[in-house]
């Protein structure tokens, strides 16, 4: 069953799958108002992370506080 968790703000990210264990993309993105959005390959993000750790380690602390936010509220949606 889809799980849908919706993206209002700009900045928003989605698809960060393919930059964890095993790097299977797993999302789809359907817009409702006119969007930009920007499509990084993941094993080239992962090697500029390599050559900037510092870099590395911020988006990947920001991708943590998504991955929790998401995981949180789809616990509250299946709870009701």
């Amino acid at each position: 069953m889809p799980i849908t968790f919706p993206i209002g703000e700009a900045g928003a990210v989605f698809g960060w799958s393919a930059l964890v264990e095993p790097r299977t993309y797993t999302a789809t993105c359907e817009t409702t108002m006119p969007s930009t959005t920007i499509r990084l390959e993941g094993a080239q993000l992962l090697q500029i992370f390599e050559e900037s750790p510092r870099d590395g380690l911020l988006v990947l602390r920001r991708l943590a506080r998504v991955m929790a936010s998401r995981l949180k509220a789809s616990y509250e949606r299946f709870a009701r």
